[in-house]
């Protein structure tokens, strides 16, 4: 039996366990859950590595527009970071 496989039946059974769904609501709910960026926390690169992004959201506001206008016009798919920064800058 493939490796990624028996993981995926793993996970799928615990799933199905955890929300307590057929099969097939557990494999719409995953496949939802993994087309959804993440929401990052944590910086963990630059000046504020380690440190709360809804943290310098509060008082560097300004760094969150001129990231994210870098992250948009980059060309690179950092869909997380770009989701993050918007998320960050409606609030």
């Amino acid at each position: 039996m493939n490796v990624l496989y028996a993981l995926l039946h793993h996970l799928l059974g615990d799933f199905m366990r955890l929300r307590n769904c057929t099969e097939e609501a557990a494999i719409a709910e995953m496949e939802k859950i993994t087309t959804t960026p993440l929401l990052l926390r944590k910086f963990n690169f630059g000046k504020y590595r380690g440190r709360s992004i809804g943290e310098i959201a509060a008082t560097e506001r300004g760094y969150l527009q001129w990231l994210l206008g870098q992250k948009l016009d980059s060309g690179e798919n950092d869909e997380n970071w770009i989701y993050t920064l918007r998320h960050y800058l409606t609030q």
